[in-house]
């Protein structure tokens, strides 16, 4: 009885290795498709593939390569490392879409100018870049139940409304979420950093559905800030003991 179990165990992991590895990719790219994610011509096989264009959450992405992880499909999920392309970055790590919509993200690196990203964000960005650490982000109903992942800009120009950015008026920041665990449209709040540029930094930035933004703290010049910038910020109100002014931002995208 036992040597039956056995055999009856090898045989439907040879069918299911057999499988995964003839067949065309393009049946993993219809679930991808029913997990609402928009989805060029796909070449390969299942068991590794990869996709000409992809548009997940309206950011638009080039070519995907994928290498499947087999067991995944037990569970009703497809489960596969990931390589994309962007124009000028690249997104790195474990992806996953399951049954109902589910997507998420473990273990990924991305990286991008922040050019790429002005039209989805809505603002008016002229440099920069945007770094991605994210360990766990899971997204169902188009609004992320887990989020555990670190947001960085660098290099981006500073200037008030109405001014132009002066060389040295560079700063970089992270926000940083953690979040294990989220009930269905609760904002995502997380603590905002600077690292480094012409201001000191400390907040927090909170994201509410559908694409709302609000970020508070308080903001100090550095020695380093042009005069311009240390000048405009009395705009933001007194200064407290330390040199900090209160600000608050808030917006859609």
């Amino acid at each position: 009885m036992q040597s039956r179990g056995l055999l009856l165990a090898a045989g439907v992991g040879a069918l299911m290795l057999f499988v995964i590895t003839n067949v065309p990719a393009r049946l993993g790219v219809d679930l991808l498709r029913s997990a609402g994610v928009q989805a060029g011509s796909a070449s390969g096989t299942l068991w590794r593939g990869e996709v000409a264009s992809l548009r997940v959450a309206g950011l638009g992405l080039g070519r995907t390569r994928w290498v499947l992880h087999p067991l995944s499909l037990l569970t009703g999920r497809l489960s596969a490392d990931i390589d994309t392309e962007l124009p000028g970055g690249f997104i790195r790590g474990r992806a996953e879409a399951g049954l109902g919509g589910r997507l998420a993200l473990i273990e990924t690196e991305a990286a991008s100018p922040l050019s790429n990203l002005a039209p989805l964000l809505g603002l008016p960005i002229a440099g920069g870049e945007a770094n991605a650490s994210i360990q766990r982000l899971v997204v169902e109903d188009n609004w992320p139940t887990v989020a555990v992942a670190e947001l960085r800009v660098g290099n981006l120009p500073l200037a008030l409304p109405g001014m132009m950015p002066e060389p040295g008026a560079i700063g970089s920041f992270a926000a940083v979420f953690d979040l294990p665990e989220l009930a269905a449209g609760d904002p995502l709040v997380g603590e905002l950093r600077d690292l480094g540029g012409a201001l000191e930094i400390d907040g927090n930035i909170s994201l509410s559905p559908p694409n709302n933004y609000d970020i508070a703290g308080l903001l100090k010049p550095r020695d380093s800030a042009p005069p311009s910038l240390t000048q405009g910020l009395v705009l933001f109100g007194p200064e407290d003991a330390q040199g900090r002014r209160e600000f608050s931002l808030s917006g859609s995208f």
